[in-house]
């Protein structure tokens, strides 16, 4: 279109064209609106119970770890009370042992399989103490009672992280499921607040043409009428009125 066809669109022609326009949009945009509500729709239980499942497949894991840390507490107590038939020095270092051991299992938090190693290692310590004391000929009936306890809760938590592995792997699906159902959820959320604000923009602007359209728009044309008669701008006129006022305090002043 060419300078001059465009100056001959009228006032009324141009607003026409763009009340046109937001009625297309209008009609447009329900109908993927519904889409993107749709699949909010689905996503929304999909995340919720993508949650649920992933936080009570945690609770489970969290249970097995609490009773796991339980029978450390156990086994350590066990320990510390068969080291006291030793003399100080000797109970001394089998504790001391025992101790880095629990340090190095706790700081393994999550990581079963070294965890597991760990444990391993804590039953041959105990043996070695038990074979200790009984070199020693300290050994007793309540010592073996001891170790033959200790050795289950230490066994005991083996079998546990030995169940955690696959169901720590399970948890990794779980929490996968959750985070894909999460995103599909906030996207669809996000189109459908983007569609319904356009929805209201179109409906606002093509009310707000059609008022101007039925009114008439002689009335926007006053401004450039004004101008070819030789009078002053609406912006020209606000910008004497500011200037003015600000020359007369001038003159007061004087």
């Amino acid at each position: 279109m060419t300078p001059d066809e465009l100056l001959e669109i009228t006032p009324d022609l141009l607003a026409r064209a763009i009340l046109h326009r937001r009625e297309r949009l209008a009609e447009a945009i329900p109908e993927q609106l519904d889409a993107r509500q749709e699949e909010l729709d689905i996503a929304v239980p999909l995340t919720r119970t993508a949650k649920e499942n992933r936080d009570n497949f945690d609770k489970e894991i969290n249970e097995i770890s609490d009773k796991c840390l339980q029978s450390q507490t156990q086994a350590n107590q066990l320990f510390t009370v068969m080291c006291n038939s030793l003399q100080e020095g000797d109970s001394k270092h089998y504790q001391g042992e025992f101790s880095s051991l629990m340090q190095i299992y706790k700081e393994s938090n999550e990581n079963h399989q070294q965890q597991g190693i760990v444990l391993d290692q804590m039953k041959d310590l105990a043996t070695e103490l038990f074979n200790h004391i009984c070199n020693e000929g300290k050994s007793s009936s309540e010592i073996e009672s001891q170790q033959v306890e200790l050795l289950n809760v230490i066994s005991e938590s083996v079998t546990s992280h030995e169940e955690l592995l696959p169901l720590q792997n399970n948890l990794e699906k779980f929490n996968d499921t959750y985070l894909e159902n999460e995103a599909m959820r906030r996207r669809a959320d996000s189109r459908t607040a983007l569609l319904s604000q356009a929805l209201d923009y179109s409906e606002r602007g093509i009310e707000h043409w059609q008022r101007l359209i039925d009114k008439g728009l002689d009335r926007l044309l006053v401004n450039a009428k004004r101008v070819r008669e030789g009078e002053y701008s609406t912006p020209a006129l606000s910008k004497m009125n500011k200037v003015n006022p600000s020359q007369n305090m001038k003159q007061g002043g004087d």
